[in-house]
């Protein structure tokens, strides 16, 4: 945020954070200095508020599969995270997963999430058929934004002429109509 700052100071700082992406506004120390936050298909990571079904395939991936596989020194993309990532990552992230409050729980001492200041409009656009980030882990992460100033969006495949739409979904070449209202408002002069 400095560097983009020192180099366009004039220019406003918009957020746009999809999956993990979307909760890491909750770490940052320098909320002040965004215009908008935009969270796209995030949820909170804690288990516990996900759907049963849900929550007993992913113990078993973050207890048993991920990890055993991680020893290896990293966890393939095909076993669901889409990319290839350090093991030590996935087996902390695992843990965070599985610690009651996920990250709260994990660095209780810092606070979390960062209050987000009423001037900065934050808005929410959750997928409705997303197993990454399914509706009650969505809902609960924006729970723990606990802003009175956010809207919310839940993305249907049928407005896309499509049957499933999924946790990338919202960056595909189909959902091309999606992305001008994932950006924030520009401002009339």
């Amino acid at each position: 945020m400095a560097a983009l700052a020192g180099r366009f100071p004039k220019l406003p700082l918009h957020g746009i954070g999809h999956s993990l992406g979307g909760q890491a506004f909750t770490l940052i120390d320098e909320l002040e200095g965004f215009s908008s936050i935009t969270v796209v298909t995030a949820g909170s990571g804690d288990l516990r508020s996900y759907p049963p079904h849900l929550r007993a395939l992913y113990t078993v991936q973050l207890t048993a599969l991920i990890p055993l596989i991680a020893l290896f020194g990293y966890t393939p993309g095909w076993l669901g995270l889409r990319y290839d990532l350090p093991g030590g990552v996935v087996a902390e992230w695992s843990r965070w997963c599985r610690t009651r409050g996920y990250v709260a729980g994990v660095f209780p001492e810092r606070p979390f999430p960062r209050p987000i200041p009423p001037r900065i409009p934050l808005r929410f656009f959750d997928v409705a058929d997303d197993r990454i980030a399914p509706p009650p882990a969505t809902e609960a992460l924006r729970r723990l934004y606990d802003a009175p100033h956010q809207t919310h969006r839940v993305v249907n495949a049928s407005e896309f002429g499509r049957k499933s739409f999924g946790h990338f979904g919202p960056f595909r070449p189909f959902a091309v109509p999606l992305w001008d209202a994932l950006l924030p408002p520009v401002p009339r002069r």
